[in-house]
């Protein structure tokens, strides 16, 4: 060993091989020969390194472009199912402004009438209201459809306009609070009023009489005017004397404000459709809403579509129908799965396979890549995807290749 060693430092330093016996000069000649493969495979080691680093790093920028991409057509999706809201901005809007009348409402002096042009604000107001609630509920009939369209009716949405009266109960319970009212009378007499005469008509009643008993309340100090009767107040809330006595007592700009905004919305159920079974959105399972909005995605143009392993939540009926559906949605978008159901690979008929493999050390790498059609391809796909084989059956059954 102490020879070797010795041969080893002092190989760079020349040697007279004359001087040596004819083992030695072979020695030296082989490690001389072993030891430029060595510098030479170090090299080519660090330039096969030096490209590989460089194909990781221009791999990192391409996915960083295209999540870039993919987000840019997200935010733009998200605008589109908001669209709506601003509905509920116009509505918030109206309600700072007839907020703004109101409170000049309560700034009258007792002498005084309303004054005709902040009444007229005001109905103007309403009027804009009941406008803005009209259009809510034609942009929401809009979404209803679109929903169904996109979903090719595997949604159904339900749709009863101007049906969800939860908002004038609330401005009910708070006109009505610690007067005495109980709760079940007064929705069920909402309830009855709404269903007699149509819910703007009851609603206009309210306001008039919440105005008038306002109005009443602040030239009532200087012992002015008649106490209004506020039937319609009384009706609604179940009053007896005492009871409407305290509600006249206790209303403030605040309730008052609470009728003057209140507004029906539309009313929207959604359920799931699958031939004859129809069933609530809620209720539906897992696998049934994933396919829904799965079917929805691929009905949209768009970015690059990433789906990962659907086949988690879907059954076979499903897998069939959206391999059969990614036929003509790929026409108008990029759609990448990850997926071990080789249905889909293999019927969807993917323009591209890449076949993923991990090495001894733990690294994933590409063992294979191309079209569905190549040997190579088709060897991984029957190997390692489930129902590799039924589905290139299935496939040359019904497409003939």
């Amino acid at each position: 060993m102490d020879n070797l060693t010795e041969l080893w430092r002092t190989s760079r330093e020349p040697v007279d091989l004359t001087s040596t016996s004819p083992e030695a000069r072979r020695f030296q000649a082989a490690f001389s020969s072993f030891n430029t493969s060595f510098a030479q495979g170090i090299e080519a080691l660090g330039k096969d390194l030096g490209q590989h680093r460089d194909q990781v790093v221009a791999a990192g920028i391409e996915i960083a472009s295209s999540l870039a991409a993919a987000k840019i057509e997200r935010d733009k999706a998200m605008e589109k199912l908001t669209e709506h809201r601003s509905v509920t901005a116009q509505i918030a809007k109206l309600q700072e402004e007839l907020q703004l009348a109101l409170t000049q409402i309560g700034e009258i002096t007792a002498s005084r009438e309303l004054p005709d042009d902040k009444f007229e604000i005001f109905q103007s107001s309403v009027e804009a209201l009941k406008a803005v609630v009209v259009t809510r509920g034609n942009k929401t009939k809009e979404w209803a459809d679109k929903i169904e369209k996109l979903s090719n009716k595997r949604i159904e949405a339900q749709l009863n306009e101007d049906r969800n009266w939860s908002e004038i109960f609330g401005a009910v319970d708070t006109l009505a609070a610690k007067s005495g009212s109980k709760e079940g009378t007064r929705n069920q007499r909402v309830l009855e009023a709404i269903e007699r005469d149509g819910v703007w008509q009851f609603l206009d009643a309210m306001r008039a009489d919440c105005l008038a008993a306002l109005r009443w309340k602040q030239i009532s100090t200087s012992g002015g005017g008649d106490k209004p009767n506020c039937e319609t107040i009384s009706d609604t809330i179940g009053a007896t004397e005492r009871i409407l006595e305290n509600c006249i007592d206790l209303i403030d700009l605040q309730r008052v404000e609470a009728i003057a905004t209140a507004a029906p919305k539309p009313d929207i159920t959604l359920f799931y459709c699958d031939g004859d079974q129809r069933i609530s959105f809620e209720k539906a399972s897992e696998g049934q809403r994933a396919a829904a909005l799965l079917f929805m995605l691929l009905e949209q143009s768009g970015g690059p579509l990433i789906v990962d392993q659907p086949e988690g939540d879907l059954d076979n009926k499903v897998i069939s129908e959206l391999a059969e559906k990614l036929h003509s949605a790929k026409q108008h978008r990029q759609i990448i799965f990850a997926s071990h159901n080789a249905n889909i690979v293999v019927n969807g008929s993917s323009e591209l396979v890449v076949g993923m493999d991990v090495t001894d050390d733990a690294k994933r790498v590409i063992g294979c890549s191309g079209a569905i059609d190549s040997d190579e391809v088709c060897s991984k796909i029957t190997e390692t995807m489930e129902g590799g084989e039924k589905a290139f059956r299935d496939r040359k059954a019904k497409y003939g290749y």
